[in-house]
């Protein structure tokens, strides 16, 4: 069994949403999505991309 990355590039975030590393870029520098820096690194947690996804469910249920 293959362990999960607990972190993930802003490539392997838009990878796994299936969206642009631009887009992504675009949900860090709009608050909608949350990272963190190492060096010149932009490095998303695996459990907030969850959380995200997680939020824009409920979000797409309430608005139907």
């Amino acid at each position: 069994m293959q362990q999960e990355n607990p972190v993930l590039s802003i490539k392997e975030t838009a990878t796994a949403l299936r969206i642009s590393p631009r887009q992504v870029a675009r949900l860090i520098a709009a608050g909608e999505l949350l990272s963190f820096s190492i060096g010149s690194r932009r490095l998303i947690r695996a459990e907030t991309l969850r959380a995200f996804v997680a939020r824009l469910e409920t979000q797409s249920r309430q608005a139907a």
